[in-house]
């Protein structure tokens, strides 16, 4: 019930300002994929309470869902007469920076300020060339980069050359395209990593294309869907901004829909099969965000009979997974749940941090019991964010585990499991594999900021007869360096050290060889 009544409120949902860009948060970092620093400003700015509820686990994000975020916390210490959060003085700095970048559309929104003044911005936007990114990668082995939507290198030198254009007409339409160049000594390909048309009415979005997903609150890699691989082709049905149910349901908080269908590649045991998913993401205090969804994969060329449309809703909305082999609604589905905890002020007793952010995420591939409620082999998620690390205001750290059971991410029927184009499409460790992931960075300054990671990885295909066979281990560890030139200008700098048994799944490769990468991004025409 609760499902169908935020379903029945979008429609009804706020318009706001024309100007207020709805195109997603460019990807370009080498190592998290699907994070530009403001992902991790705005992380920062929720997590010490300042924003009230608000739901981050379903990205990209747009400009228009973070600076809304922004302009709550604002606004929440303009009215704080009892001065509650003077002692969070630590955030002045970060949220002049997210004002400073979110000039534009909080302009739109009717937020005044010396750093926001400037001309309205106006009904027609658009940027034939928005951004230019170079990234070149230097390694002593083949593989294959994990969270980077599909990249592979080669040994020696590669170079991809990434652009990115949009178009928006107020509120009501949007386009953006996203190519790839990509050159090696051995091979050159292009690509259009992402590119897709979408719609607005209301508070409901509806995008045709390709455009990066990413479900849940892990960083590493997520047990729904991550950017590890390229973006299929899908249509897509969302609310645009996180939204409240209408009248004496308000107290329960924020929620935020979204509803996929897309269409793997052709190599697959079934050719082209679907897969469709919707996921439910709710916020009903600032200290907690849930979501719930469900995933299945049906149809495919080869199959003895074909889905019709009428078969769709029983596809979805029923187990099918114990149907006959030969019986059109016969699928793959899969569950999730996760759970993510921000608690602010506890250096008080946890004198490791002043707010910290617990999470999980629960992945189901089947189900047992009688009723059938009870996962069967679950894959989990665990991690714990500490944006504020040792009480300095500059530093974070993370650490994060995540395990898939034999049964995650594959299929006895859909044997070729949950994967495109030879990349998992969940997290990249596969069907029955572990990850330990630890990540600590710094601000030096400003400008410049300095992390190091460190993984320990145990890899597995998704295929459902090779994943019993062969394991490959991975460990990789390095330092990166990104440092901001200009607003318009950035770079980032990073180096590895791999070591790897049966790399990229191949017995008896054993590496041990680093990893070099230099990336720059221009963003032209800067900011309003």
């Amino acid at each position: 019930m609760l499902f169908l009544a935020a379903w029945a409120v979008l429609a009804s949902g706020p318009a706001w300002g024309a100007g207020v860009r709805d195109v997603p948060l460019v990807n370009w970092s080498f190592l998290p994929g699907s994070r530009d620093w403001l992902y991790d400003a705005v992380e920062k700015v929720v997590d010490s309470g300042l924003a009230g509820p608000a739901i981050l686990n379903i990205k990209p994000m747009t400009r228009r869902e973070m600076d809304r975020i922004v302009l709550r916390a604002v606004d929440r210490i303009r009215k704080d007469p009892d001065n509650n959060h003077n002692d969070r003085k630590d955030m002045e700095g970060l949220l002049m920076a997210l004002i400073e970048e979110f000039r534009p559309e909080l302009r739109a929104l009717g937020f005044h300020h010396d750093v926001t003044e400037g001309p309205e911005p106006g009904f027609w936007s658009f940027r034939i060339l928005d951004q230019a990114q170079m990234n070149v990668l230097a390694a002593g082995e083949d593989g294959q980069l994990q969270n980077q939507e599909g990249k592979s290198f080669r040994s020696g030198g590669n170079v991809w050359l990434a652009l990115n254009s949009w178009a928006e007409a107020g509120d009501y339409g949007a386009l953006y395209a996203n190519p790839e160049f990509y050159g090696s000594g051995e091979d050159a390909r292009f690509r259009l990593v992402e590119g897709y048309a979408r719609l607005g009415i209301a508070n409901v979005d509806v995008t045709a294309g390709r455009e990066a997903i990413w479900w849940g609150p892990g960083y590493h890699g997520s047990m729904w869907f991550s950017s590890n691989a390229q973006p299929p082709w899908m249509f897509q049905v969302r609310s645009r901004e996180a939204f409240e149910l209408p009248g004496f349901l308000r107290p329960l908080g924020q929620f935020k829909l979204i509803f996929h269908l897309m269409q793997l590649d052709k190599d697959q045991v079934f050719p082209r099969p679907y897969v469709t998913s919707a996921r439910l993401s709710w916020a009903p205090f600032s200290f907690v965000e849930l979501g719930f969804g469900r995933s299945v994969t049906f149809g495919g060329q080869g199959r003895q009979k074909p889905v019709r449309g009428e078969d769709f809703p029983r596809i979805f909305f029923t187990a099918t997974d114990e149907a006959p082999n030969t019986s059109r609604v016969k699928s793959d589905s899969r569950g999730a749940l996760d759970a993510t905890f921000r608690f602010h002020d506890v250096d008080r007793f946890f004198p490791l941090t002043k707010d910290i952010e617990l999470y999980g995420s629960l992945q189901i591939d089947d189900t047992r019991g009688n009723p059938a409620f009870i996962p069967n082999q679950p894959g989990y998620q665990v991690g714990v964010y500490m944006p504020n690390f040792l009480g300095n205001a500059r530093a974070d750290a993370r650490v994060e585990y995540a395990y898939s059971s034999p049964i995650s991410f594959t299929n006895a029927l859909y044997s070729s499991g949950f994967e495109y184009k030879g990349f998992p499409l969940a997290h990249f460790i596969g069907t029955g594999g572990r990850d330990l992931y630890l990540r600590t960075s710094y601000w030096v300054n400003e400008r410049i900021q300095v992390a190091n990671e460190v993984s320990y990885s145990r890899i597995r295909s998704t295929n459902f007869f090779l994943a019993p066979q062969i394991e490959e281990t991975l460990f990789m560890a390095g330092p990166e360096v990104s440092y901001s030139y200009s607003k318009d200008l950035r770079f980032r700098l990073g180096f590895q050290v791999w070591h790897a048994q049966n790399l990229d799944l191949v017995p008896g490769r054993d590496r041990t060889f680093p990893v070099f990468q230099i990336g720059v991004r221009y963003d032209f025409g800067g900011r309003n």
